[in-house]
């Protein structure tokens, strides 16, 4: 649930921070897993080394049993999670705050 949010939370911080455009965001419900794809525009096609905030999803997402993807192509940094499904999770409880967090982070640049 948190671990989701917090991930989700991170990736699109990165495409705010890093990002040169809009980032798009898919979430899937599978049978037993939840999936998150965030994607967005890099400059030159080229991201810059790992730092903090992915290797905080890669710790994440590893405790939680889950799969991260991450990685450039095409111009584009794609972050892609795959978690087991965590049925008590309410992603609408955490969208207004994620919302406020980011318009405070885009508010700094």
């Amino acid at each position: 649930g948190r671990a989701s949010y917090r991930i989700l939370q991170e990736a699109l911080t990165n495409a705010l921070r890093h990002g040169t455009g809009s980032a798009t965001v898919v979430v899937r419900n599978l049978e037993n897993d939840v999936e998150f794809t965030i994607e967005n525009p890099i400059a030159n096609g080229s991201p810059g080394p790992e730092r903090f905030g992915l290797t905080g999803m890669r710790e994440r997402v590893g405790l939680l049993g889950g799969k991260l993807d991450v990685g450039a192509q095409d111009g584009r940094f794609r972050v892609r999670a795959l978690l087991p499904y965590d049925r008590t999770f309410d992603p609408g409880a955490h969208f207004d705050a994620l919302a406020d967090y980011l318009q405070a982070e885009h508010a700094k640049r």
